[in-house]
């Protein structure tokens, strides 16, 4: 098993490392290191067979770092993995101790296959890199015979061994360098090919644009201020500066002494009304039992009347029907006396004729008598027969007497018949009469009703109005109360604003208050809070001119921004020491800021640029340092790539306004 302690400043590419090399079961990852010094504390404890290290890192970078590994610990094999493909490097990294030197671009197996080789000692470097450090000269084949002899040189694709030295240590200057003729040849040559590969590589080969802009390191939200929300004498101060506050923590009172004062009396007046609200409720409930008594009893004094009223009714209605049968009768009466009467004089009529006609008879028995009477003394006629006529004269003179008497007796009927219609018509008025009886009795009662029905409305009226009275009153009494409590809730927030409390979770900044009775006034800033858990970005102030070049990324995290990325230079940590801090730039104000300056020179406008870094601390060792708010910082906004021909070219064209 292959013991492999990898060093990298970069946390991404030591992890792929170590996922690169765990997948192969003959190699083991013991260890991981940030930078130079760090490694060799970990080659002290650890004791790996090889250290795969990078080129570039901070505190101590990876050619210091071999050398001393290579004097410390020469058991333990070096393999520089760097992304510098020039001789410099690799010169001094085989010359510092390194076993091998492989490019970052390398395959996955060539990195396992160098990390093999190298532990078993031989010198392992990356395609193509021999020649970097080999200087292709053009020999004679008596020369190359000689020097492949005298420098041991392997065959070609043969590997080196750890014991055969290095080629750049065998060969000698003096070995390679041509005759003075050749010298001057080659060194034409040279001079043109270099001018050539110059301008080819300043078209082709690309360097970053940066803009470099002032910042500083903000939280999200700025720096909260606490102000005073009403004036009057400090009381009490509960903080100092660089205090850490939470949210609503009390940071100073303010005396609230006249404001309890206020506060008791508007509490007395609240009682004192609700003591006359009560009384005034308990009057209210009086009036309308009351109220409900007076209805009761013009109710009952109503229903009595209306009971009366019925009943005669009842009476008037009956007197009505016994008239009208009164009056019937005697319009029967009337009618019965009038038929007799009528009859009456009928029979009258009847028996004056009658009586004519026996009057008649009677005087021609009369008549006949006396004849018979001549007759008889003449003795024509027997006696009896004047007898006869005699009897016949006196029957028929008893009956004339007879009906003469009747006929008297009929007239004395008929005048008492007229008598009775006299009788049964003088009864025919009252009766009439009696048919329409007198209401005056119903009026009465009417209006005896009608008074109960006023004198109670009356009184519910005059008891309405007190009960009208007395709400009223206690609404103006209500409305003194609402107005009060909305005065003392009013006093409470007052009181409240004497007390000042934090706005937010933080640290205390800056402090005004010295010392108590100080005087303070509505709205002063009476300290300044930092939040402490709001994230932190850095401010940049890009100038009008540079803003065009300046790209916003909005690809989560930061290291996969491919725009909009940013170099940031923290003054408290010094760069070489600490290292960079990156970025990408997240938001652009949206028009350019002209700050207000007193003095007579005034600032020139610019944009503020909100960057988000990748992480919010640097490391330096083993440790970590956070930033913290406040900090300066000089940011190297990334804006394009260009290749240095086009950099000569746009000036050419701005110095001669083409």
């Amino acid at each position: 098993m292959i013991r492999v302690l990898l060093v990298d400043d970069q946390e991404t590419i030591r992890e792929y490392l170590r996922s690169l090399i765990e997948k192969e079961t003959d190699l083991e990852v013991v260890g991981v290191a940030e930078n130079g010094k760090a490694a060799i504390l970990k080659v002290a404890n650890l004791h790996p067979d090889v250290v795969l290290i990078d080129m570039e890192m901070p505190e101590m970078d990876g050619i210091n770092a071999t050398k001393i590994i290579s004097e410390r610990f020469p058991k333990t094999k070096i393999l520089v993995l760097s992304g510098y493909d020039k001789h410099q490097y690799i010169n001094a990294s085989l010359n510092a101790g390194a076993c091998g030197y492989i490019l970052k671009d390398a395959s996955p197996e060539e990195l396992r296959d160098s990390i093999r080789l190298v532990e078993k000692g031989y010198t392992q470097l990356a395609p193509g890199l021999i020649n970097k450090i080999i200087p292709q000269q053009q020999l004679s084949s008596s020369e190359i015979f000689d020097f492949q002899k005298s420098a041991a040189l392997p065959k070609p694709g043969t590997l080196l061994q750890e014991d055969t030295p290095l080629l750049l240590d065998v060969i000698q200057t003096d070995a390679v360098l041509p005759h003075t003729t050749r010298w001057v040849e080659v060194g034409g040559k040279l001079l043109i090919g270099s001018v050539a590969t110059a301008v080819i590589l300043s078209a082709v080969i690309q360097y970053q644009v940066t803009v470099k802009a002032p910042a500083n390191v903000r939280p999200v939200g700025e720096i909260s201020l606490v102000q005073s929300a009403s004036e009057g004498t400090v009381r009490r101060i509960l903080v100092s500066e660089n205090q850490v506050v939470n949210k609503g923590d009390i940071i100073a009172t303010i005396d609230d002494s006249e404001i309890l004062i206020k506060k008791s009396q508007v509490l007395a007046n609240i009682q004192q009304n609700e003591m006359q609200l009560m009384q005034l409720d308990a009057q209210i409930r009086a009036v309308d039992r009351q109220i409900s008594a007076e209805t009761e009893r013009n109710k009952k004094a109503i229903a009595g009347a209306t009971a009366e009223l019925q009943h005669t009714e009842r009476e008037y209605q009956q007197t009505q029907v016994s008239s009208s049968g009164q009056l019937d009768e005697v319009k029967a009466n009337i009618k019965i006396a009038q038929n007799e009467l009528q009859k009456a004089e009928f029979d009258l009529k009847s028996m004056q004729a009658n009586v004519k006609a026996t009057e008649a008879a009677w005087k021609a028995a009369k008549l006949k008598r006396d004849y018979y009477l001549g007759l008889a003394k003449s003795g024509s006629i027997s006696q009896n027969q004047l007898e006869q006529v005699q009897l016949t004269l006196e029957q028929q003179e008893q009956t004339l007497l007879s009906q003469k008497a009747a006929l008297e007796a009929q007239k004395q009927v008929i005048e008492r018949q007229k008598q009775g219609v006299a009788a049964a018509t003088s009864k025919y008025k009252p009766a009439v009469a009696a048919t329409n009886p007198n209401n005056a009795v119903l009026t009465v009662v009417e209006a005896k009703i009608a008074q109960e029905r006023s004198a109670g409305d009356g009184s519910l009226a005059s008891l309405q109005q007190e009960k009208n009275a007395l709400l009223q009153l206690r609404i103006e009494i209500k409305n003194i109360i609402d107005n009060g409590q909305k005065e003392l809730k009013q006093i409470d927030k007052q009181q409240q604003a004497t007390i000042i409390r934090s706005p937010d979770k933080g640290t205390i900044l800056k402090l005004e208050l010295r010392n108590p009775q100080q005087l303070v006034s509505a709205g002063e800033v009476i300290a300044q809070v930092a939040p402490s858990e709001a994230p932190l970005v850095v401010k940049a102030n890009v100038s009008v001119e540079d803003i065009g070049n300046v790209k916003v990324c909005k690809v989560q995290p930061v290291t996969a921004c491919q725009e909009g990325k940013v170099q940031m230079r923290i003054s408290a940590y010094p760069y070489p020491d600490y290292g960079i801090l990156a970025g990408a730039v997240r938001s652009i104000s949206a028009d350019a800021i002209t700050p207000q300056n007193n003095a007579m020179a005034t600032t020139a406008p610019y944009y503020e640029v909100t960057i988000e870094p990748e992480k919010l601390y640097l490391t330096k060792g083993d440790r970590s340092y956070p930033i913290q708010p406040g900090m300066e910082v000089k940011a190297e906004i990334i804006a394009q790539k260009e290749s240095f021909l086009t950099f000569m070219s746009r000036k050419v064209r701005l110095l001669t306004n083409l």
